[in-house]
Parts: C-alpha cells; structure tokens; sequence
C-alpha cells in the first residue's frame, strides 16, 4: 500500500524545486508566468476547469466549496464565514509584508498590488466606470440612478457619508431615516450640498 504522507511530502519537495528554478510547477516543463506558480498553458488549463466546475456548483445551488447548499450565493453560511477570516488573515499578513495581495510579487510602494495586477486592476476600472456610465447607473455599485448632476447614486453616497461620519458604512440607513425625517432633504442640491459640507474640511459643519 503507498505511503500517502511521504507521496505527498516528495510532491511538495519536487514542486519546490521547480518553483526555485522558475519551471512550472504542474508540468515541469515551460517557464512560469511571472507572479505565479505555473507556465500559462497549464495556467489556463487551470482556471477553465475551475470556471466549468464553479460554473456546474452555482447552477444547481451548491457551495463552490463544499457540497452544502449555498441558498441562493455562491458559497454556504459556513464556508463564507471561514472564507473572510482567512481573507482577512492573509490580507493583513501580505500587507505587513509588502507582498501583493493577488501573487507572491513585492506590491507598489503605498498600495496592496504590485504593477502588473494594478494596472490590470486600473483599466478594468476604468472600464467598468464608462460602461455604466453609458447606461446611467450609479459608477459605484452600478444599481440605481445617480443623484442629479452626481456619478453616484443616493444609497451609496449616505454609504460614503457614514463612514466619514462614523467610520462605518452601514450606518447609512440612520442618515435616511435623518432624511426621512423632514431634517433635510434626500434629492437634489441641498442633499449633495449637505453631503459635501461634512466631507470638505473648509465648509461649515452647521
């Protein structure tokens, strides 16, 4: 019977050795991709079988994770959760090390990237921003109507407002209900006026 522990320890040893050589890690044959651990043909081969397989999973309501149902997402109550605790632990480890947050290469100085997933990142922004703003949607999530003569919509700028406020952007709905009120209108220019006056440090905070 194979050993699987020391079958698994040698394949970690042989995948190291060719990482350390800068030869694909799955092959062993074509040079990696800069920033990865793979030659692009194996890369490729890679993520269309993982697109085929989330693909299959988010189709018959499964968590891409696990075989639990995922109630309408893409992953399952437990799986999300365990999910942003190692988002979040990773996040904080790549960023105390200056490393990017999408690959193994050192990021820019002040950002979490490094060049080549920034500009990546850039452009698919800019993108995003001219495609919606084609269609009249709000340039940050890309839902509702923006405010009059505003790229943003009304939800999502009491979002931006919120966490200037109160360093928490789910705060937003205590500003609507503020709104709702009477205290202060939600349309039009007294609203963006009211919005910028707390975000500006020069204008009066009456």
């Amino acid at each position: 019977m194979r050993n699987k522990e020391k079958d698994r320890k040698t394949s970690y040893e042989r995948e190291a050795r060719r990482i350390a050589d800068k030869i694909c890690a799955r092959c062993g044959v074509a040079s990696v991709v800069e920033g990865c651990r793979q030659c692009e043909g194996c890369n490729k081969k890679h993520n269309d079988s993982s697109d085929k397989s989330r693909r299959n999973k988010l189709g018959n309501g499964i968590c891409e994770y696990c075989p639990e149902p995922s109630n309408g997402g893409r992953l399952c109550a437990s799986c999300r959760a365990k999910k942003k605790a190692s988002d979040g632990a990773i996040y904080e480890t790549k960023k105390m090390q200056g490393i990017c947050l999408l690959c193994t290469m050192p990021a820019l100085a002040g950002l979490t990237l490094c060049g080549k997933h920034n500009a990546h990142r850039t452009t698919k922004n800019h993108e995003r921003r001219m495609r919606l703003a084609e269609q009249g949607l709000c340039l940050h999530c890309g839902k509702n109507e923006p405010v009059a003569s505003r790229k943003n919509c009304e939800i999502c700028m009491l979002k931006a407002l919120a966490r200037h406020l109160w360093n928490d952007r789910n705060r937003w709905r205590d500003l609507l209900n503020l709104f709702g009120n009477g205290q202060m209108p939600i349309h039009g220019a007294s609203f963006v006026y009211w919005i910028e006056c707390r975000t500006r440090p020069h204008c009066p905070q009456e």
